[in-house]
């Protein structure tokens, strides 16, 4: 068989803390079957230490009367084969989950038997609802949702799956029975693109989503949160170049409604998929059904009035695992664990970053800022500088992860481990940011405009902010230079343009390395906050 598969592999040493467990989580979906083994801790938080992908496309082989065909369910029964022998690496508790095509699939018990009787797996066939739970539950896992109302959605190959719901309570799933690959095949999209078969699928999908749109109305949200392959792909084109952005993190990125609009519009323009795979750079399987995703996404957007969708690498995949936690832990509660916080840790610990010496860091820096945000982001409102005060606060627990690679220029290091990171909860647009408070707390200063050479993509409010919080990092650095915790407090007092410093400290030779550390920072502290510096103790 011809296997497009993708594989990859924690290094990270598997061995178990005790109460945890390692679950495989195999979604059966009508595009490809993915596997994911995660070990998970007491308290529900996992991390993933092995995955794999093999693009089966079920979607494609169901008969005139509704079944799979005799390959579909060999290449099905291969796959599944290949993920019991990932599996057996690792102590796990396997749980295979089937959606769209096998629950449509008139012999789908077939399918189950032959299954289980060559691997011992057990496909467990889910709804519709079901598969919008999971779904969710996999996104709040993976994303800073909070209590905040939130419209998630999951773009399948065969089913799309519209879920509301705040914290742990869903308002309303709608399982919709039209995906990338499904809508592709019945309207004869796969190789070549016609103008009139494209307008008809446009109008089945505003046919079929309208009476879903009518309901959806009602409910509010503040967020809205796209899974899925055709999400992450979409995402991942410069709607400028229509080239796909390479070595960007797809959990947390954000995709605009205009600039879905304009990839939707300049794919409709390719037209065929090897057209859209030689333009773009996606991968031919990819490119057959993108058009179609991206016609129903854009649909969904204008339907529904999102402005802005943030794109999850979580879904269905990391809600098997959670719902599998909770069924072998009954007992236990699902901690409520800030997924950046737990982030943010786990981050620390890989890079073996002194815990202890960067909480003293955190906490001047965070003394800085508490006195300055008033004067220096004053033009933020309320909230937004609290959004602030935790970009700085998780930056400086890392700022320093460079020197695992290298002291020298290791700021420059930071800046690329963090920029290119996984932190979950954070967005990219958060990463980049955090990335330069560390990239810029010491060395050079960054320059009032946006730099185009680091190739980032700041609003000017964005880029000043992020000015004053590496100025607030560059200072809380050099007043913990000694790595002893010997400054108890530093003080801020401004008039008109004149900042005094004062810092606290009990010993006098700590006063006098960390003074000499801080004040040897003056000078650039002066650039980025525009005011001139007095220092003393």
């Amino acid at each position: 068989m011809n296997n497009p598969a993708h594989r990859s592999r924690n290094r990270d040493d598997p061995s178990l803390e005790p109460g945890s467990h390692v679950i495989a989580a195999i979604d059966i979906g009508t595009n490809s079957i993915h596997l994911a083994v995660a070990q998970v801790n007491p308290r529900g938080h996992f991390k993933i230490l092995d995955s794999d992908k093999v693009s089966v496309r079920l979607g494609q082989h169901m008969t005139a009367g509704g079944d799979i065909d005799a390959e579909g369910i060999a290449k099905t029964v291969t796959t599944m084969r290949q993920m019991k022998e990932i599996c057996a690496a690792y102590p796990c508790h396997i749980r295979a989950i089937a959606t769209h095509a096998v629950r449509e699939a008139g012999n789908h018990q077939a399918l189950i038997d032959r299954v289980f009787r060559a691997t011992g797996i057990r496909i467990e066939v889910v709804d519709g609802d079901e598969e919008g739970r999971l779904v969710f539950l996999g996104m709040k896992h993976g994303n800073p949702l909070g209590d905040k109302p939130v419209l998630a959605l999951d773009i399948g190959g065969g089913s799309t799956e519209i879920v509301f719901g705040r914290g742990e309570q869903i308002s309303l799933v709608t399982s919709l029975k039209l995906g990338a690959v499904n809508l592709s095949v019945a309207h004869g999209l796969l190789k070549k693109v016609d103008g009139n078969r494209l307008q008809d699928m446009r109008n089945a999908i505003a046919s079929r989503l309208e009476p879903v749109i009518e309901n959806a109305r009602l409910q509010k949200f503040a967020i809205a949160v796209a899974a899925s392959g055709t999400a992450k792909a979409l995402a991942s084109i410069n709607p400028g170049t229509m080239r796909v952005r390479q070595g960007v993190e797809p959990n947390g990125q954000i995709l605009r409604a205009a600039d879905l609009e304009t990839i939707t519009t300049g794919l409709r323009r390719l037209g065929n998929p090897s057209a859209i795979r030689m333009k773009t750079g996606l991968d031919a399987s990819r490119s057959e059904i993108i058009l179609a995703g991206a016609e129903l996404l854009s649909a969904i957007t204008r339907g529904l009035g999102v402005r802005q969708w943030m794109i999850s690498g979580y879904g269905l995949r990391e809600g098997i695992v959670i719902d599998t936690w909770q069924r072998l832990e009954p007992d236990r509660q699902l901690a409520r664990v800030d997924v950046r916080e737990e982030s943010i840790r786990t981050f620390a610990n890989r890079f073996d970053i002194d815990r202890t010496v960067a909480a003293h860091t955190v906490r001047l820096a965070l003394r800085i800022f508490d006195q300055m945000a008033p004067w220096a982001l004053g033009h933020f409102d309320r909230e937004d500088r609290k959004h602030l005060r935790r970009l700085l606060e998780s930056a400086t627990w890392i700022h320093d992860c460079g020197l695992f690679v290298s002291r020298q220029a290791y700021h420059r290091h930071s800046h690329y481990l963090i920029a290119h990171s996984h932190l979950l909860g954070f967005t990219q647009d958060e990463r980049t940011f955090m990335s330069l408070i560390a990239r810029f707390h010491r060395k050079s200063v960054p320059p009032k405009g946006l730099d185009p050479s680091l190739g980032v993509d700041l609003a000017a409010d964005e880029w000043a902010a992020m000015r004053t919080l590496s100025g607030v990092l560059r200072l809380a650095a050099a007043l913990n230079r000694t790595r002893g915790r010997r400054v108890r407090d530093v003080l801020l007092k401004r008039r008109g343009n004149n900042l005094q410093i004062t810092v606290l400290t009990g010993k006098t030779s700590a006063k006098t390395l960390n003074l000499h550390k801080a004040g040897k920072e003056v000078e650039a502290l002066q650039k980025c906050w525009d005011v001139r510096i007095s220092l003393d103790s």
